[in-house]
């Protein structure tokens, strides 16, 4: 058998056996209840490692932001390691040291969390710590004042990176200020937060209603039931956030453009945005198996094009948001000042090319083997990506389905609906570029994509994305 032959054949073997892997994947069991005042709770027992995952969950993230304010949500979160009623900040740290446990705090767009990994050994001290970081928090001054100064020069220091600066530009850009997408925490919105905004958010937010508590790993279902029952029923019942409609993102009636001019640049990162989906749509695995092929390997069409071909960039990939309201979908990457224009046209021209030839059904395949592939080690193969995943239920009313469905649902997948998807999501026209670069570069281009291109100082107070604002 020639080399080639055989190097066919053993490619065949391996895809043939790696077919009843990719039928396996499935949610371990779970359980779900909730207590009188609304506090949710969510156990997966799983026994192989004795160590435990308790995440608490608290809904509203940077939705539940005020308009003024942004931020606030984050910074809450974070405080709540800073100090309880009967816990110094050392003294939640040592107590967390000695246990050999690990903690960290998350906001995202519409959730809180704390995820606290303990040995199973010390579960019922575990859970104590976690019902007194989320009930009993008391934001002592001065450790309110070094997490404002933190934030703040956070905010200050993300503009000395353009990859890290071109995101929140784009998001308030795109959306808007009065979208939760677009309402983005900068140096004057974390300016104007006080201990008592932050007070008010935390007994406003942290509260029955609102909470999930998420246990995975190696328990005792009833022992555990009746610590987390013990724990958080004394949890004020409080009032349920209030969920904005998610409506669908509104596509601009003419092409839409704005430059943040670093002049020091010798760089441009752009992005190319247009609507995209929420988590929810009925399109979701039709597109993520599209947008794997166009931007979202590092075998994709944009990446063949940009950086294996030409030469333009060291990497580019397309951004499909899916969140509890429809996102953005945007083409992302950076190149050198003098190449920006061909680059940009190089993504627009990959683009069009995508939409005038569709995709195949060997290319579907190669998509569907390659998010089989790493679907597992993603999404559910440790205890915290499980906990993240049964906290993700809680928000978006999604169910177990949503894995156990889901390589069901990436087979059934047709090349006509990947036609469907491409001829809804994947437009050129009336899109909206955001250009982070140095001006001078760029200013005579910037008419080539859009009529009215807007131009602002990277370096001026804030996120800003309105001339003169």
């Amino acid at each position: 058998m020639s080399t080639r032959a055989l190097s066919g054949f053993v490619l065949f073997v391996a895809t043939v056996l790696a077919l009843p892997l990719f039928a396996q994947l499935r949610l371990p069991e779970y359980t779900r209840q909730q207590l009188p005042n609304g506090v949710s709770l969510v156990m997966m027992p799983k026994r192989d490692v004795p160590l435990v995952t308790l995440h608490l969950q608290v809904k509203g993230g940077g939705e539940s932001d005020t308009a003024t304010m942004a931020g606030v949500a984050d910074i809450t979160n974070d405080l709540l390691l800073r100090g309880t009623a009967t816990r110094s900040a050392k003294a939640i740290a040592d107590e967390v040291d000695f246990l050999g446990a690990s903690i960290s705090t998350r906001s995202d767009a519409s959730a809180n969390s704390i995820t606290l990994e303990v040995l199973s050994k010390d579960l019922t001290q575990g859970v104590q710590i976690l019902a007194d970081l989320a009930l009993n928090s008391t934001f002592p001054e001065d450790e309110v004042a070094k997490e404002l100064a933190r934030a703040l020069d956070s905010a200050k220091a993300m503009k000395d990176n353009p990859r890290s600066a071109i995101g929140p530009y784009a998001a308030r850009f795109f959306f808007g200020n009065a979208h939760p997408y677009g309402n983005i925490a900068d140096e004057e919105s974390i300016a104007r937060i006080r201990r008592e905004d932050i007070l008010a958010y935390y007994q406003r937010q942290y509260v029955g209603a609102n909470m999930a508590v998420i246990a995975v790993g190696d328990f005792d279902p009833a022992q555990l039931q009746t610590g987390l029952k013990e724990s958080f029923s004394k949890a004020r019942e409080g009032k349920a956030h209030s969920w904005a409609e998610p409506k669908p993102g509104a596509r601009p009636k003419t092409p839409r453009l704005l430059v943040v001019n670093d002049p020091q640049a010798t760089q441009t990162y752009f992005q190319i945005l247009q609507p995209g989906i929420s988590v929810t749509n009925k399109d979701r695995v039709a597109m993520m198996l599209v947008n794997t092929l166009f931007g979202g390997r590092f075998t994709s069409m944009l990446m063949d094009a940009l950086r294996v071909d030409a030469g333009l960039t060291y990497g580019v990939n397309s951004l499909m948001q899916q969140r509890r309201m429809p996102g953005s979908l945007a083409i992302s990457t950076f190149t050198a000042n003098e190449t920006t224009e061909k680059a940009i046209d190089m993504a627009l021209d990959v683009l069009r090319k995508l939409r005038a030839k569709g995709v195949d059904a060997e290319q579907l395949a190669s998509a569907k083997a390659y998010v089989k592939g790493g679907t597992p080690t993603q999404l559910v193969e440790t205890n915290d990506q499980l906990a993240e995943q049964l906290a993700s239920f809680e928000v978006t009313g999604l169910t177990r389905d949503e894995i156990d469905l889901l390589f069901a649902r990436i087979d059934a997948v047709t090349v006509e609906d990947a036609r469907r998807v491409i001829d809804t999501y994947y437009r050129d026209d009336n899109l909206t570029f955001v250009l982070l670069g140095k001006r001078e570069a760029v200013d005579e281009l910037a008419k080539k994509y859009a009529p009215n291109p807007v131009f602002v100082e990277l370096r001026a107070p804030g996120v800003k994305v309105t001339a003169g604002e």
